[in-house]
């Protein structure tokens, strides 16, 4: 391990700033002199919501699962559900928006399979086909996948069977 230089002192701020601008942090400290910074977003908005007794039962039981206030869990659960609203969010999409969504969730070479299969079976034009005829025992294979990126990409949360989560919606579980 190589030893650190010694930082020199400085004058001023703006001495310290133009010390920065040629040197690197790293050959003065290591990187366990450093820790994780949390920059929190002021929270300045407040809102009031109504919750019936039990409702208002399961947000505290959720926080005090989490080690937290009520209105920390109410807003993080609110953060979630909005993230994923946001990521999922079709109303405003255009059809070739949709579609584009639709291809980003299809992974790159299940991507190239999928167009090797409708170019193989394109009649006419590959870019604009007139007909697309397509082998029973490969189109049955990708389009059960294509559905499962289709339905990602209107929102729809997909489990796989033995997954946890899926054990975990089988048993009951919230």
């Amino acid at each position: 391990m190589q030893k650190k230089k010694r930082l020199p002192k400085f004058a001023s701020v703006e001495e310290e700033a133009a010390f920065w601008d040629e040197h690197i942090p790293s050959e003065y400290f290591d990187e366990k002199d450093f820790k994780p910074l949390e920059v929190r977003v002021p929270l300045d908005r407040p809102i009031t919501i109504r919750l019936d007794t039990r409702l208002k039962k399961v947000l505290e039981e959720y926080a005090d699962a989490h080690s937290m206030g009520d209105s920390t869990a109410a807003r993080r659960l609110i953060e979630e559900g909005l993230a994923h609203f946001e990521k999922h969010r079709t109303a405003d999409l255009t059809l070739d928006d949709f579609l584009v969504r639709v291809l980003q969730e299809i992974p790159a070479g299940q991507r190239a399979e999928m167009e090797q299969l409708l170019k193989e079976g394109a009649i006419g034009d590959p870019q604009s086909p007139a007909l697309i005829v397509l082998d029973p025992r490969k189109a049955e294979s990708v389009s059960r996948r294509f559905l499962i990126y289709l339905l990602a990409a209107l929102g729809a949360d997909i489990i796989r069977p033995g997954s946890q989560e899926h054990e975990s919606l089988k048993a009951g579980a919230p």
